[in-house]
């Protein structure tokens, strides 16, 4: 992993990156990987699983994501994002990654990339 900082890397998913009338957000962390050292994840990450609230739709990929805003974390943000496919492990849900969709998130994630409000916490 050539972004890898020693302590953390992580995939962000945004929202609303293509909208001329929403402001662009952090919607989650994608929580099917992530990289990071044992005192990050002791120090920030340790008890996001307690903040889960699944019957609200709240889950560790929010908690992650609040987490990472409420402490301000920076250049941990992977670009560009990793290809995941395949099956996950907490749903059975599969996971197809066409090409067009790994260019639309490649995409996607450039414009990020260029917004000043969101350029410091990429790797």
């Amino acid at each position: 992993m050539q972004q890898w900082n020693g302590r953390l890397l992580m995939k962000g998913v945004f929202d609303h990156v293509f909208s001329p009338h929403k402001a662009t957000t952090l919607a989650y962390i994608d929580t099917r990987f992530y990289a990071m050292d044992v005192r990050t994840y002791r120090r920030h990450f340790l008890c996001a699983h307690e903040a889960i609230r699944a019957q609200n739709g709240y889950g560790l990929e929010e908690s992650f994501r609040d987490v990472f805003l409420n402490e301000q974390l920076q250049g941990c943000l992977m670009s560009p994002p990793p290809v995941i496919s395949g099956v996950g492990g907490g749903t059975g849900a599969y996971y197809k990654n066409t090409p067009l969709r790994q260019f639309k998130e490649k995409w996607r994630y450039q414009l990020v990339k260029r917004d000043s409000l969101f350029r410091s916490l990429f790797a």
